[in-house]
């Protein structure tokens, strides 16, 4: 086989091979490296294309995995959006909700005071009340009282009517 020289990345062959047995050199004919160059550029350029496909490969993996990742990145956007929106919706709610209890503390307190001012009125009305001796009875001759006040307007306005009459009989 001829010797491979690398060199600036260039493959070149010695003009000479050396024999298998003796390691003799053996003057390599013109057709014979004509024909190694071209199996070798035939290797490399199977070597070259086998890369090629797989780096074309490659790409079109790294292509496919950066388009997934940016539609992740791009629902994971959606999704804090969605969630920053809930977080101030549940802070508004809570804020409302403390302010709503707020009023309901107000308002109990209100009514607190109202029935203690209720219940205090009850008991000042009670006591009157039973500071009245025979309040009852005094309730029952008011009324009768009112009753016979106005029994004696409707007699008092019928002799009115009585009086207007004879006078009238006598006036000419």
């Amino acid at each position: 086989m001829a010797r491979e020289i690398k060199s600036n990345n260039r493959v070149t062959f010695n003009q000479q091979r050396l024999h298998q047995n003796c390691a003799t050199e053996i003057e390599v004919p013109s057709a014979q490296k004509k024909r190694m160059r071209k199996e070798l550029v035939e290797k490399y350029e199977k070597k070259i294309q086998e890369l090629t496909s797989q780096c074309q490969s490659k790409t079109e993996e790294c292509y496919q995995a950066w388009m997934d990742l940016t539609v992740a990145t791009e629902q994971l956007e959606k999704f804090q959006m969605e969630l920053d929106n809930k977080f101030f919706e549940s802070c508004s709610f809570d804020q409302t909700m403390e302010k709503q209890f707020e009023k309901i503390r107000e308002i109990s307190n209100k009514i607190t005071v109202l029935k203690q001012d209720h219940y205090k009125l009850s008991r000042e009305a009670h006591e009157c009340v039973d500071s009245v001796p025979d309040l009852e009875n005094m309730v029952s001759a008011v009324q009768a009282f009112v009753v016979m006040c106005e029994d004696l307007k409707m007699k008092y306005g019928e002799e009115q009517v009585n009086l207007m009459l004879q006078k009238s009989h006598f006036l000419p």
